[in-house]
């Protein structure tokens, strides 16, 4: 069997959002228990904050964590690889090193990796990229895999990073629609006064005069349509947005984008869970009707179960695992706040779940 190589590993990061089976859902004795404890950094508080802030620092690979003070539970704000570390060394360690596990198992780590080779190794598995520069004029240009979080820093113009192409930095955290966000915002944000004016506009119709007019405006079915519903419904797009009416209108519009398609199913359930208990809107979706509706799209536990304990997976079966292990670590926060027992019992069963999917190293 062929040894596995610092391309499989960096692929299956970018793949699956994954360091050995560990990423931004996972907590601090995880992550200890797959990576070692040695390398864990408090940092000073700065200015009486309320928020204290550590990072687990193993030279390639960091993550990032954060809590209130007086909390006892560390949480992860982001986790993968600092590349740019292969090539000038840690910070803290001035060292030149992917870390003794990493490099046990994959081998010797090139100090420079470039994008295209991991384009193409990611595609080698079947899956694909996509990009979009971050701003005119800005050092790096953004890349991922849809549906995971990691971001791949892509150095342009400035050469501390590398040449032109060199990925400078892996790290993924919080959901993936961030970059959703981003892409509509740079291919939108040059029009946002007309989308301030289809705001004030929208406002004033009714349901079924907003249909007709969605009908007229949004773009033919693709990418460009996805991209154009993600800036009409983000709060970049509207001043005052977090005020009724706006309330009601990017409820509507919520609700349009999921019978439209523009959500699918279960993210349209997530998306209800932003609304529910929403004292500004008269009709209001509840926390356990939300949840109900997201568990109606997941696939039975016991196929959740087999998903977790296989060693090689499908692409189809990878990207669901990733949906499913985000989805149930963001609904942790509302367990407790569900009335209905039956429902909490079986969200339960899914969040204990989760950090037992992609926990394998599928690609090496």
């Amino acid at each position: 069997m062929t040894h596995p190589t610092d391309l499989d590993f960096f692929a299956g990061l970018a793949i699956t959002g994954t360091v050995l089976g560990v990423d931004a859902t996972s907590d601090l004795a995880t992550v200890q228990e797959v990576l070692g404890d040695e390398h864990f950094y408090e940092q000073p508080r700065v200015n009486k904050s309320d928020w204290e802030y550590a990072t687990s620092d193993y030279g390639l690979v960091e993550i990032g964590w954060s809590r209130e003070r007086g909390s006892a539970e560390w949480i992860c704000g982001y986790a993968g690889t600092q590349n740019h570390r292969l090539s000038r060394g840690s910070r803290r360690t001035r060292r030149r090193t992917a870390g003794l596990r990493l490099r046990q198992r994959y081998g010797q780590f090139r100090p420079l990796l470039n994008i295209e080779d991991l384009r193409a190794a990611v595609e080698d598995h079947g899956f694909t990229m996509d990009s979009t520069p971050q701003w005119v004029g800005a050092d790096f240009s953004l890349y991922w895999v849809p549906g995971v979080s990691t971001t791949m820093n892509v150095a342009v113009s400035d050469p501390d990073w590398g040449p032109p192409g060199t990925v400078a930095k892996m790290l993924g955290g919080g959901a993936s629609e961030q970059h959703l966000n981003h892409k509509a915002r740079v291919a939108f944000d040059g029009e946002k006064k007309q989308f301030d004016a289809y705001g004030k506009e929208l406002r004033k119709l009714s349901d079924e005069q907003r249909a007709e007019w969605l009908d007229e405006h949004q773009p033919e079915a693709g990418a460009d349509r996805t991209l154009w519903w993600s800036f009409l419904r983000s709060p970049h797009s509207y001043r005052e947005n977090e005020q009724p009416p706006w309330t009601e209108l990017m409820y509507a519009l919520d609700r349009d984008a999921a019978v439209r398609g523009i959500d699918t199913p279960d993210r349209a359930a997530l998306t209800q869970l932003h609304w529910a208990g929403n004292a500004d809107l008269v009709e209001r979706p509840t926390l356990d009707e939300a949840i109900t509706q997201w568990l109606a799209t997941t696939p039975t536990l016991d196929e959740g179960r087999r998903l977790a304990a296989a060693t090689t997976l499908t692409p189809d079966e990878i990207r669901l695992s990733r949906r499913l292990r985000d989805q149930s670590h963001e609904l942790r926060a509302h367990l407790q706040s569900i009335t209905d027992s039956t429902v909490a019992d079986h969200l339960l069963n899914w969040i204990n779940l989760g950090p037992q999917l992609l926990r394998h190293p599928y690609f090496g």
